[in-house]
């Protein structure tokens, strides 16, 4: 099975990540906000569309990931009110589901 890499976030550090992974032939995808493709995301990398803070959502683009990246982030001015909830989620999404 080929590795997976999911990254969460499309903004300057996101595409960093994106061009290391592209230049060691890795297969990628990208998580925004809007699933609008940058000029600067390669078309090699699938791009989705969703909500990082929907804990059903994080857990359903990362199952089967390999690696997941968390370079997403709200507006400076939300950090305190939203990046802890949205860590949390993309946190939780990530983690191996358990079975009972």
């Amino acid at each position: 099975m080929p590795e997976i890499n999911v990254i969460f976030g499309t903004g300057p550090l996101a595409q960093a990540v994106m061009h290391a992974l592209l230049k060691r032939s890795k297969s990628v995808k990208m998580v925004n906000r809007s699933g609008k493709r940058l000029v600067e995301i390669s078309a090699a990398v699938e791009l989705i569309r969703g909500d990082a803070y929907n804990l059903d959502f994080t857990r359903s683009v990362t199952k089967g990931a390999s690696v997941v990246y968390q370079c997403a982030q709200p507006e400076y001015h939300q950090w305190v009110a939203q990046f802890p909830p949205l860590k949390a989620s993309i946190l939780a999404g990530a983690q191996p589901m358990r079975r009972n």
